[in-house]
């Protein structure tokens, strides 16, 4: 009877054990009460100083060997056309410019037989103007295009360099000495200040800039729920992946492809099991190749100690 007894009780033991084990199981995978932390960032724009007008600050292309092409141009424009480009990578030293043979150039030089008059002492010499991508540290100037018209010509190209530098976001000035004033005179001349902006914002080398727009993250038990939204606001494409990190250690990753500069990507999750309901520190990081402006942004993190 004793002999029973025993081993009795050691199965009641065995019993309960494997009972507890099984109740710390079914706690483990339990949703609990839901805990959430959401975050949203911002990314602000370094800025350049210059003495020059700006038509929207920091505006540049995304490299610096720019092509274009001219189509419909008398030879004498033509050759103003091409001086004035020299003239622009002669100076700035840090921009350089190739002729392509079709309009998917960067820049696209088109001329008119027209002689258009403004009034009656002002001919319009020319135009010219970005198409540009807004909603980047720099925004992305993605082509340009230039229209000459029928006009008295200067040794030095005024018209073609003023019209260039309309592509390169600069606008008029009040001066009538300067290159950029509204009506060309042939004494005008680039002026070092152009130059000398373009050669300090050409030379911040093109990156991409991922970061949390927004985040918001959920816990229930050892369930976890995110939702984010990743925008690059650099001026270059990156491909990235998304990865959570459950106290240190890696946990998932999703790959996210390709964000272009200037677009975003939302992405959520829901009921990802992570190791232990017990788990504090749940992070998420953007994970790109891509060089960036800053990465300290690409991190969010919630503690649900």
């Amino acid at each position: 009877m004793r002999a029973l007894s025993i081993v009795s009780g050691i199965a009641v033991l065995v019993l309960l054990v494997a009972l507890g084990y099984l109740g710390y199981i079914v706690y483990q995978n339990m949703p609990g009460e839901p805990e959430s932390f959401g975050a949203q960032d911002n990314v602000s724009s370094p800025g350049i100083a210059t003495e020059v007008s700006l038509l929207n600050g920091n505006m540049r292309f995304n490299h610096n060997n720019i092509s274009y092409y001219i189509k419909k141009c008398e030879f004498d424009k033509y050759d103003n056309i091409n001086e004035a480009f020299q003239i622009l990578e002669n100076e700035t030293k840090i921009l350089s410019f190739y002729r392509l043979q079709n309009d998917k150039a960067d820049i696209v030089v088109k001329c008119s037989p027209d002689s258009i008059q403004e009034d009656e002492k002002t001919l319009i010499a020319g135009e010219g103007g970005p198409i540009f991508t807004n909603g980047t540290l720099y925004p992305v100037v993605q082509s340009g295009f230039i229209l000459l018209y029928n006009y008295t010509e200067c040794e030095y190209p005024v018209v073609e360099i003023h019209e260039i530098l309309h592509v390169f976001g600069f606008n008029h000035t009040n001066n009538k000495k300067d290159i950029m004033y509204p009506i060309s005179d042939c004494k005008q001349r680039l002026s070092k200040l152009y130059a000398d902006y373009l050669k300090e914002l050409y030379s911040i080398a093109p990156k991409a800039e991922l970061y949390f727009d927004y985040a918001n993250m959920t816990k229930s038990g050892k369930y976890l729920n995110f939702n984010v939204l990743v925008l690059n606001k650099g001026i270059i494409d990156a491909n990235a992946t998304l990865d959570v990190y459950e106290d240190g250690k890696k946990r998932d990753s999703f790959d996210l492809n390709l964000i272009e500069f200037g677009a975003g990507k939302t992405f959520s999750v829901k009921n990802l099991a992570l190791s232990s309901r017990s788990a504090k520190l749940v992070g998420l990081r953007i994970f790109s190749d891509t060089e960036e402006y800053d990465k300290t942004n690409n991190v969010f993190s919630a503690n649900f100690g």
